[in-house]
């Protein structure tokens, strides 16, 4: 009898570094609605004493040319994977010690004023993309779950990341809202458009 070993592809992920830096792209479409799109850059300007990366900004830029600011918090110093832009908690808190594994499976959950999310996710594989910021080798990260709003009412949220090691983020990203019945009522996706990582 023949025994064959597979051995899961895994990466090591690095910790976000001051001065990084990148630049998103965002397009919404909401049923009903003309859609909308917004650049956004992040931008991390140190570390604390307990190695918490600080963001030090957020800053959009509207099709109308609006400038608009947002204070986030700081990212606790296990976390290497994050979704910069949207509202959807990977939550990983180990990220940075256990990297990631193709196959590897873990569930979120988060609430905000509006409600709860439910999210399973799963490391799907690897593939090569091209956003507006170049070509990356990525890691294709998908979540199904369930966001449970203030008035009780539940829509289905399915999450698709295509996250680039070599930049510490989502080279893309998108989040497709779905109501109780299956109709899609809103999709949101992000691209990177620039990076500077140290």
């Amino acid at each position: 009898m023949l025994a064959t070993t597979c051995h899961a592809q895994s990466i090591q992920l690095e910790a976000f570094a001051a001065k990084d830096e990148w630049t998103f792209r965002q397009e919404s479409s909401y049923s009903g609605k003309a859609s909308a799109s917004n650049e956004i850059q992040f931008g991390i300007i140190s570390k604390n004493k307990n190695g918490d990366s600080i963001l030090g900004f957020v800053r959009a830029i509207t099709d109308t040319e609006q400038v608009i600011w947002q204070p986030l918090g700081p990212i606790p110093s296990g976390i290497c994977l994050r979704d910069f832009v949207g509202s959807t908690n990977l939550n990983l808190p180990t990220s940075c010690k256990d990297g990631l594994t193709v196959g590897q499976e873990w569930e979120s959950s988060s609430n905000d004023s509006g409600g709860t999310e439910k999210i399973k996710f799963r490391v799907v594989g690897q593939e090569s993309i091209e956003v507006s910021a170049g070509k990356f080798n990525v890691w294709r990260i998908r979540g199904i779950g369930k966001r449970w709003n203030a008035d009780k009412s539940h829509e289905v949220v399915i999450a698709s990341y295509w996250f680039a090691p070599t930049v510490r983020a989502m080279a893309r990203a998108s989040r497709e809202y779905r109501s109780a019945d299956g109709k899609t009522f809103s999709v949101i996706t992000e691209e990177l458009v620039a990076a500077k990582v140290n």
